[in-house]
């Protein structure tokens, strides 16, 4: 049940920091130069993500208790 709680933060700040680290978002932004629609993308995307990862960690507790 601890993944649950652990994988929604952690895959937001992957989310968020995977185009700094490999400085691409220099090109993120020239090609769309409205940050709040850029971040507002990742969020979206991320939430999403999180959802899944998060109810398929509860699912894989849930059914392998005996």
């Amino acid at each position: 049940m601890a993944l649950a709680y652990v994988s929604p933060p952690t895959i937001g700040v992957i989310t968020v920091t995977q185009e700094y680290h490999t400085r691409t978002i220099s090109a993120t932004l020239s090609a769309e130069p409205g940050r709040a629609r850029v971040y507002g993308a990742k969020l979206i995307v991320g939430l999403g993500t999180a959802f899944v990862y998060g109810t398929v960690a509860v699912g894989v507790v849930r059914f392998t208790r005996y």
